[in-house]
């Protein structure tokens, strides 16, 4: 008799599992799919910049393109586990081969995290990091149940976002070396017009100086009768008409054309390294949000998504504002 109550108890628990509601993690999928867009694009941004900048730049556009692509491969393994887990979440099985089907996404997951080169500096931190990361849960072991399955998951799920998220970081530290050398590549057509009047200024400022000085050593009356003041005058005579010149040509349509042209070159810098900054932030919030999937799959009950939600509008706002700022 107490056997069938212990059958039925488990008959009526399973039952009840099966009805219950599965948790919403629609916005989970939907923050790893923006990041996926936003890394993707990204990429291809940085690459237009090099290809504006030309080839005298350290790094051309292909080769950044190249050494990007494993950073692509990253982003999108996190949105295809990301949906499939949702998937599995979703159907509300508490199955073994629904818990494969997680197990084997995250597998997959963390295989993309092993194709990145050795490259630049920067990049073999990043290479190195996910090596660790990834001989650390290469033999991991398909769980049972999907909660299970998740809870497993999530110290590498969490270890990848932290190196992805410090890679950009790093990232943010070559935009000030590309904005400098694309303001270089903007501004030296106009150098020869826009560096001559400014030069003969500060010659003549050296030459009326030296005078100046040789004439206030003289006497009065020496200062009155030699020929050094005379020119005096007629040196400050001349900056003044250089100097209205000058102010004339920072009216003039090339010099309104290059400062228009540089104000967008810097607003596309700063939305581009907003946008690296945001995608960083999302990644740990990404991450921290799969923490919580795993008391939600086990009480049913939807996490708070609200943050993660406002970090993922802040990053396609972000990514909008560099897309306007484009030529």
């Amino acid at each position: 008799m107490n056997l069938l109550r212990i059958i039925l108890s488990i008959l009526v628990a399973t039952a009840l599992m099966g009805c219950r509601t599965p948790p919403k993690v629609g916005p989970f999928a939907e923050a790893s799919s923006s990041l996926n867009l936003v890394i993707d694009q990204t990429g291809k941004a940085f690459a237009a910049e090099l290809a504006l900048i030309g080839s005298d730049s350290e790094q051309t556009s292909a080769d950044f393109e190249s050494l990007w692509a494993p950073r692509v491969r990253v982003a999108s393994a996190i949105a295809d586990y990301a949906h499939r887990l949702v998937e599995v979440v979703s159907a509300a099985e508490n199955s073994a081969s629904q818990a494969r089907e997680v197990f084997e996404s995250g597998q997959k997951l963390l295989a993309s995290v092993n194709t990145f080169p050795g490259g630049d500096a920067a990049l073999k931190l990043t290479a190195d990091a996910f090596t660790i990361v990834y001989e650390r849960y290469a033999n991991q072991r398909a769980a049972v149940t999907v909660d299970r399955a998740v809870h497993d998951a999530d110290p590498m799920i969490r270890d990848i976002a932290k190196v992805f998220s410090a890679d950009l970081q790093r990232l943010r530290k070559t935009l000030p070396a590309m904005r400098s050398n694309a303001i270089t590549n903007l501004t030296t057509p106009y150098a020869a017009e826009g560096t001559r009047p400014l030069a003969a200024l500060n010659d003549l400022r050296d030459e009326r100086q030296a005078i100046a000085e040789y004439v206030l050593g003289l006497s009065l009356d020496e200062q009155l009768s030699d020929q050094n003041f005379e020119k005096l005058k007629v040196l400050a005579l001349r900056e003044q008409m250089l100097r209205s010149f000058i102010e004339t040509e920072q009216n003039s349509e090339w010099h309104q054309k290059l400062q228009r042209e540089r104000t967008e070159l810097n607003a596309r810098f700063d939305q581009m390294d907003a946008t690296l900054v945001r995608a960083a932030a999302l990644t740990e919030a990404w991450a921290a949000s799969h923490s919580n999937l795993v008391d939600a799959v086990r009480s049913g009950r939807s996490p708070d998504y609200r943050l993660l939600v406002h970090m993922t509008e802040q990053l396609l706002s972000a990514y909008t504002e560099y897309e306007k700022a484009r030529p």
